[in-house]
């Protein structure tokens, strides 16, 4: 585990953290708090060599500082910077570029501020875009602008190039990128007949790095070509000499080397396979003139060919362009999450949430719990769950973390409980993240519970929540909280919905608030609600009902009944209200998939 895997695992039993970041320095600059819009005072060249000096001494304490002065440095991107001050940040905003997505806000951003026809709202999107990669919102640091930051300065000392205007080779692109491969490893020439051929038949220094848990295909080869070359991307035709590709006369020495090397490349990637398999097959059969092994190696060498350039083209769309390695290996939590909005008597607006797991997704894996075992970690009957909501301000930044704790027995089976969690009132758009962790626990000396390990992280983003109106001008209606009735069908035992499937079984209610009713002349409300369950290409079923009552804010649960539903796929409940005495309208749709 990394030592910033390492960190997140200490430091997340916090029970309300509000953050408003002062002045900080690293050697002497002064920092500018993420929450400011002040100017820094230092130069790109002077922050990039105080944010260097930092990861080069694998100072931890200070990477959190050194993050804000790299986000103070993206702030300065608009101006009209010269000569070395101009090449550092360009320098810095090439890293972004390597990690960004090909398209997309953060894309057009960097190409206008590299392109010099930024404004402050490119620089400012730069740094809203960081934000919002932070991976473990229940800590103030932005673990993954760190690590970024970490593997810039791990590259350019370990997969140095000079001459190129990173600093880095190709490897230390990937590095960027992708982090520590989770397997290294060299195609080196092991049959003592290759090994004693002349030095010009000698393999090229290479390196096979291979990132299996991000994706099958990622899997990458790195040649050096020269000893005053950098490592370079490289395709399996790389590992072949030149002068033996076209050789008629050695060409059994060819082959040869085609089976040696394809025999290790095969235990890398499935795609060379066919060509080891065809080189393999070819060498066990008798020899004969028919046979042309100088067309045979030409055609192999073609179909290799047509192999590697499919495995590149494939890289690029299934491989992201980046990934973090914070969560080490704790695997990923997927819980299950609705939310509802409502209105408050003082206007402001009530944000629900109510969550789930799946217990199966909390169980590690046994070469998980096998592994942590052999580092001393002992296994609980109880797992602790943390359970953060971090609210953020206009620029993705955080400002407050809540957290709660529960502990769940390990062989709990099926969903866990429904938990509500409830915001404090808003009244202007709310940025929202909520994180799960999980953790093995143990008891300290005064029979608490505690946690030992990180099993598990997940989080889930819930971003530019809108406030209702409250001006009582015009209709207006919560979002639908879907519910359960118990078997017995009574609405008063109904609990909170979060699953996004339903079936002819589920016993279904929807509750939702109408706000702003208008009187009539006999100072009564009369409004029609209406709801409608749909899917593509079928009749839905309809029924409406009016109602009368005294009071501008109604409450409501209705039961629906789906069980004359028979399609399988994709559904939409709405709710329709219409005031009757206003005319005005108001719904609400919520999507589900139908199971049989």
């Amino acid at each position: 585990m990394s030592s910033l895997s390492k960190r997140v695992c200490c430091a997340v039993f916090v029970t309300v953290v509000t953050s408003i970041p002062g002045q900080l320095a690293i050697d002497g600059l002064p920092l500018v708090g993420a929450q400011t819009s002040a100017e820094p005072s230092a130069t790109p060249v002077e922050m990039e060599a105080a944010i260097k000096v930092v990861f080069d001494e694998g100072n931890i304490l200070a990477y959190d500082s050194a993050a804000r002065v790299y986000l103070d440095m993206l702030r300065a991107g608009t101006k009209s910077w010269t000569g070395a001050d101009k090449s550092a940040l360009t320098r810095q905003l090439h890293f972004v570029s390597l990690i960004a997505p090909r398209a997309g806000t953060i894309r057009a951003a960097l190409n206008a501020v590299l392109g010099e026809r930024a404004d402050s709202t490119n620089a400012l999107a730069l740094v809203r875009w960081w934000n919002q990669q932070d991976p473990v919102p229940a800590t103030l640091n932005n673990e993954r602008l760190e690590e970024h930051l970490f593997r810039i300065y791990y590259a350019q000392r370990n997969y140095a190039f000079e001459e190129d205007s990173l600093g880095v080779d190709d490897r230390g692109r990937i590095f960027i990128r992708l982090g520590f491969p989770w397997r290294s490893t060299q195609i080196k020439l092991r049959s003592a007949g290759l090994r004693m051929q002349p030095f010009q038949v000698t393999i090229p220094r290479n390196e096979i790095w291979v990132y299996r848990p991000l994706h099958d295909d990622a899997h990458y080869l790195f040649v050096q070509r020269s000893r005053r070359k950098p490592f370079t991307l490289a395709t399996s035709r790389d590992l072949i000499p030149p002068d033996l590709r076209m050789s008629r006369r050695r060409v059994q020495l060819l082959l040869t080397w085609l089976e040696e090397i394809f025999g290790q490349l095969t235990l890398e990637h499935p795609h060379y396979g066919p060509t080891y398999d065809a080189v393999t097959n070819y060498l066990a059969l008798p020899t004969s003139d028919a046979l042309q092994p100088y067309n045979f190696s030409q055609h192999i060498m073609e179909q290799m060919r047509i192999r590697d350039d499919y495995h590149v083209q494939s890289r690029m769309r299934t491989v992201p362009p980046s990934a973090t390695q914070v969560y080490g290996s704790a695997h990923t939590l997927i819980p299950l999450v609705r939310t509802a909005r409502f209105l408050q008597p003082n206007g402001a607006t009530r944000l629900e949430i109510y969550w789930t797991l799946d217990s199966d997704g909390l169980e590690p894996r046994r070469r998980r719990v096998n592994r942590l075992t052999q580092e001393g970690h002992i296994p609980s009957e109880t797992y602790l769950l943390a359970v953060s909501a971090t609210e953020r301000d206009s620029n993705f930044a955080p400002t407050e973390i809540r957290m709660r704790h529960y502990s769940v027995p390990t062989r709990m089976q099926g969903l866990l409980p429904v938990h509500a969690w409830v915001t404090q009132d808003f009244d202007s758009k709310l940025n929202l993240v909520l994180q799960w962790e999980q953790f093995w626990s143990t008891t300290d000396s005064t029979g608490q519970r505690i946690p030992s390990v990180t099993l598990g992280i997940g989080t889930l983003p819930i971003d530019s929540v809108q406030v209702l109106d409250a001006s009582g001008h015009s209709l207006e209606m919560s979002d639908i909280r879907p519910m359960v009735l118990p078997a017995s069908g009574n609405l008063q035992g109904a609990v909170p919905y979060v699953a996004d499937t339903l079936s002819a079984a589920t016993k279904l209610a929807l509750y939702f608030e109408v706000y702003h009713l208008t009187y009539g002349n006999d100072d009564k409300t009369r409004y029609t609600l209406e709801y409608r369950i749909a899917a593509p290409g079928e009749t839905p079923i309809t029924a409406s009902t009016t109602y009368e009552g005294e009071a501008r804010v109604v409450r409501e649960q209705l039961a629906l009944d789906v069980s004359t539903w028979s399609k399988a796929g994709p559904i939409t409940i709405t709710l329709r209200v219409k005031d009757e005495v206003a005319g005005a309208l108001a719904s609400r749709t919520i999507p589900f998939t139908f199971r049989r």
